[in-house]
């Protein structure tokens, strides 16, 4: 395989450099190269930088990295068909109907990675070869995005907006998504093996979007949420949640485990009645909690509420922090201990400065399972 690599990092350019640049773009191509990684960093001048379209008309090129700083590229012809299966752009502002062009002409292309990339802000992707796709991006940078693909498989999409921007997504074969943000997402997308899926901090910003999400994904089979999204669903006007039967690994980052969060967490759990896989993190939170906050439930609740998934539970993970001020984390764990009777591993991840009392208390809580008990003293 043919690779070539071009590092520049420069205060100032001039155009004797940039005279330079180019002619060593164009025989790089006639090399038949299939790898080119392009990584740049240009001062912000009056006249951007400008990538080559000749790049694109490289019949042998098959991988495309891009990362410069100030540069533009402008949408080859709709006549230029492409061999390229991956491209990976960044920083770079990107000319109209570009994106166009990669739904027309890019018949080959397996995956698709944009990176804080400028231009269009109402990007369309149609793609019957598209396997992965990744973006990350902002409200100033999009406004809508609208993805298509039958052999889409993979996507990540990092797009927090206050504004209620829309997110389109037509994959009947997606397996894996991951969505850290809070955008819209108005489509069915398929059967799901595995989602994770984060707000951002400022959870009215989001209202009632991860009720829509969860909708969408509802036959997904590994699930994970964070405290921002948890709340979110139970906000007015959104105090249900979808069936989740499919769901058998639920992981969570439930913060301090504070009080008004195990309401929103129960009803959660109680909709998944097929859950064998639980990894639960109580780790510090943006907010400051007093401890009488994270303490108002004891085991005698989670007994009382009949959760289904108890009995199905297999192997159950909890990590406990320092900054875990209440007895909420410990009640539940102990909980779990207590009452999954066909738990088969257990693993208690604590800090090595938390409360000898509450690991006395769980280490000394009946089991009810065969379950082999691990507990092990983080390293942070």
């Amino acid at each position: 395989m043919r690779v070539f690599n071009h590092r520049c990092e420069t205060p100032s350019i001039c155009a004797d450099k940039e005279c330079r640049i180019i002619p060593w773009i164009k025989n790089v191509v006639r090399c038949k190269v299939e790898l080119l990684d392009l990584y740049m960093i240009l001062p912000d001048v009056k006249k951007p930088f400008e990538l080559p379209s000749c790049i694109f008309l490289c019949g042998s090129l098959r991988t495309l990295l891009v990362r410069i700083l100030h540069g533009t590229i402008k949408a080859p012809s709709l006549a230029c068909l492409s061999n390229l299966e991956c491209l990976n752009l960044k920083y770079v502002t990107l000319g109209q109907d570009f994106f166009n062009w990669i739904s027309s002409c890019c018949k080959c292309i397996k995956e698709l990675n944009l990176d804080r990339v400028c231009g269009e802000r109402d990007i369309t992707i149609e793609s019957t070869s598209l396997k992965s796709f990744s973006i990350v991006t902002s409200e100033d940078r999009l406004h809508q995005l609208k993805i298509s693909g039958g052999k889409l498989e993979d996507i990540h999409i990092e797009w927090s907006s206050k504004w209620c921007w829309s997110l389109s997504i037509f994959a009947s074969n997606l397996k894996y998504l991951e969505w850290p943000g809070n955008t819209v997402v108005n489509d069915q997308l398929g059967i799901l093996e595995k989602a994770e899926i984060s707000f951002a901090p400022q959870a009215y910003e989001a209202e009632g979007k991860a009720f829509d999400l969860l909708c969408s994904i509802q036959r997904v089979k590994a699930l994970t949420l964070d405290q921002n999204t948890i709340m979110d669903l139970f906000k007015e006007g959104h105090v249900s949640v979808p069936p989740l039967d499919d769901v058998s690994d639920f992981r969570i980052n439930i913060g301090s485990f504070s009080d008004k969060l195990v309401s929103p967490l129960v009803s959660l759990l109680r909709v998944m009645p097929n859950l064998s896989i639980l990894y639960l993190a109580s780790t510090p939170s943006c907010f400051s909690y007093r401890k009488n906050d994270c303490s108002g439930f004891n085991t005698k609740y989670w007994k009382s509420q009949n959760l289904p998934f108890v009995s199905q539970l297999k192997e159950v993970t909890v990590e406990l922090s320092q900054f875990s001020y209440g007895s909420n984390p410990v009640e539940f764990t102990r909980f779990i201990l207590e009452h999954a009777r066909n738990l088969k591993k257990m693993v208690i991840v604590h800090p090595p400065r938390f409360a000898k009392a509450s690991l006395d208390k769980l280490k000394k809580s009946e089991k009810t399972s065969n379950a082999h008990v691990v507990f092990c003293r983080n390293t942070y």
